[in-house]
């Protein structure tokens, strides 16, 4: 297949940023990248060359690539390898060092799809959620092997032998840890992921993995109508962008709710009334979310 030369300069410009995250080949006839937002902006590319005749998937979102496994294990590292901007954006600081890996981790019981691009001696690896293409998929990145996964058939989720009731899965998760990227007793849970964990063990749902993934595929609450395990969404004052997520614990009638949730200043999962916490000082409620499918 005849790539076009601009097609060709971005790939060169796109492995110089994101080194080993970045891959392509030919596949089934097909230009394969990696990331779905990669392949949008190539496909942007090949519409202004009028090469119409070349189509440009992702990993990401094409189900046909690779396998689908369920975890088996109780926690499986998931490699990923982001540029500098994108970890200065993450951490919301500047890197001192040279390179620092970002820790995901894949738990018990998830849907995950994984591929051996040519050439590469690890796997490309994408989590599933329950809610479709309604919100990216995520962690994606590489694992060095494939041991602790359990191959399937087709794309199928699997429930846990017993749901929890929500107040006794906020038990189980008080105090354990926080970290950032993490998902897993071992290595602790971010605010996403513990609402991630959380929602799986009391329905039996995955949600998206980051919390402005989850407030897409929420239907809007009105604090006054707020139930418990309904999710509330927070934004640093100033700022838009949805960058924390909590459990409603207690709705609270006139008061804000008690919530159970994890965070970096806190420093482990907890419950805490928003009404009294200080750290609302720089941050602000974005909004209320209510967890909506099919079960």
């Amino acid at each position: 297949m005849d790539i076009p030369q601009p097609l060709s300069a971005f790939f060169a410009a796109q492995k110089a940023r994101y080194a080993e995250l970045f891959w392509y080949e030919i596949h089934d006839g097909k230009i394969v990248l990696m990331i779905e937002k990669l392949a949008r902006q190539a496909r942007e590319i090949l519409k202004k060359e009028n090469s119409n005749n070349i189509s440009v998937v992702s990993f990401e979102a094409d189900d046909s690539i690779g396998d689908f496994f369920i975890v088996d294990a109780d926690v499986i590292d998931v490699e990923t390898r982001p540029s500098r901007e994108e970890y200065e954006s993450i951490m919301d600081r500047e890197l001192k060092s040279n390179f620092t890996n970002q820790t995901n981790d894949l738990c018990t019981d998830q849907l995950v799809r994984v591929y051996q691009p040519q050439g590469y001696t690890s796997w490309c690896v994408v989590a599933y959620h329950s809610l479709g293409m309604r919100a990216p998929r995520g962690p994606i990145g590489w694992l060095r092997n494939i041991d602790g996964l359990r191959k399937v058939s087709r794309l199928q989720f699997e429930k846990p032998a017993t749901l929890l009731s929500f107040e006794d899965a906020c038990k189980k998760y008080d105090g354990v840890k926080y970290q950032i990227g993490g998902g897993s007793f071992t290595h602790g849970f971010d605010c996403s992921s513990l609402v991630q964990r959380i929602v799986y063990d009391t329905r039996g749902i995955w949600l998206p993995r980051k919390a402005q993934w989850q407030a897409l595929v929420c239907a809007p609450v009105e604090q006054g109508d707020l139930r418990q395990s309904d999710l509330v969404f927070f934004n640093k004052k100033g700022e838009r962008d949805i960058d924390h997520v909590a459990l409603v614990y207690q709705p609270q009638q006139g008061k804000l709710p008690i919530v159970f949730h994890t965070k970096r200043i806190l420093g482990k999962a907890m419950f805490e009334d928003l009404n009294t916490v200080k750290w609302l000082d720089i941050w602000e409620i974005h909004s209320f979310g209510r967890v909506l499918v099919q079960e």
